[in-house]
C-alpha cells in the first residue's frame, strides 16, 4: 500500500489547491494573465518550487501537470529538464554520501527489481524515469548509491525528462479541458492498477507456498 502513498498525496493535493480556487474565485485565467505580465518571476518561482519539491516528497509529475496547465510545451519542458537536473543533483549527492548504509538497503529491499536492473547499467534509468507512476527519485538514489558516473546519470535524467514531461503536460491539457472525464478515467485506471497489483501478489503467494509445500 506504501507504493501509492505518492498518487494518494498528489490527488489530496490537487484537491486542496481545487477548494482553495474555488473559495477565493481564482481561475486558471487569473494565473495565466499574471504569468503573462511576470513572466520571469513565474518561470523563477516555477522552477524553484519543482526543484526542492524532494524536500517535501512532493512527486515531480505535479508540477509537470501544473506546467502544462499553465505554460506551452516548450516552455514546460525545457523548465521540467532544468528542475528535474536540481533536484536529481540533489539526490545523486545524497545517493554518494548514504551509500551502502541503512537508507541504501532498505531502499535496496523494498526495491529489489529495481536494483537489480540499476546494477552496472545506465539506460534503465532511463526508461524508469520515463514510465508514469515508477519511483524515479528512488530510482535516481540507487544509481547514485550504486556510483553511476555522474555524466552518464545527469544525461540518463535529462533524456528521460523529455518523453515524462511531454506525457503529463498533454494530461494537465486535458484535465484543464475535460476535468471530469480525464480526473473519472484516471481513478479508473488507478483502481484498475491496484486491482491487477493485489491479484498478482496474491497468485505470487499461493505459488510460494505451494513451492515450499511440496
Amino acid at each position: 500500500m506504501k507504493k501509492f502513498i505518492p498518487i494518494l498525496a498528489l490527488i489530496s493535493l490537487w484537491s486542496i489547491a481545487w477548494i482553495t480556487a474555488d473559495r477565493y474565485h481564482i481561475t486558471i485565467n487569473d494565473v495565466q494573465h499574471w504569468i503573462r505580465h511576470q513572466h520571469d518571476y513565474a518561470y523563477l518561482l516555477f522552477v524553484l518550487a519543482f526543484s526542492f519539491r524532494i524536500l517535501l516528497f512532493i512527486p515531480s509529475s505535479l508540477f509537470i501537470i501544473m506546467g502544462g496547465m499553465l505554460f506551452s510545451p516548450v516552455e514546460t519542458i525545457i523548465m521540467t529538464i532544468i528542475s528535474m537536473g536540481i533536484t536529481e543533483s540533489i539526490i545523486y549527492l545524497l545517493g554518494n554520501h548514504y551509500a551502502r548504509t541503512e537508507v541504501f538497503v532498505r531502499l535496496k529491499r523494498k526495491y529489489p527489481k529495481l536494483f537489480q536492473k540499476l546494477k552496472g547499467k545506465h539506460w534503465p534509468l532511463f526508461f524508469i524515469m520515463s514510465s508514469p507512476g515508477a519511483p524515479t527519485d528512488a530510482a535516481c538514489f540507487l544509481a547514485a548509491s550504486l556510483q553511476m558516473r555522474y555524466p552518464s546519470y545527469i544525461l540518463m535524467v535529462g533524456l528521460a525528462s523529455i518523453p515524462m514531461a511531454t506525457l503529463y503536460y498533454y494530461f494537465g491539457r486535458l484535465l484543464l479541458k475535460f476535468p471530469l472525464v480525464t480526473f473519472s478515467a484516471s481513478a479508473l485506471v488507478f483502481l484498475f492498477v491496484v486491482f491487477f497489483l493485489w491479484i498478482r501478489r496474491r497468485v505470487a503467494q499461493q505459488r510460494t507456498l505451494l513451492h515450499h509445500s511440496k
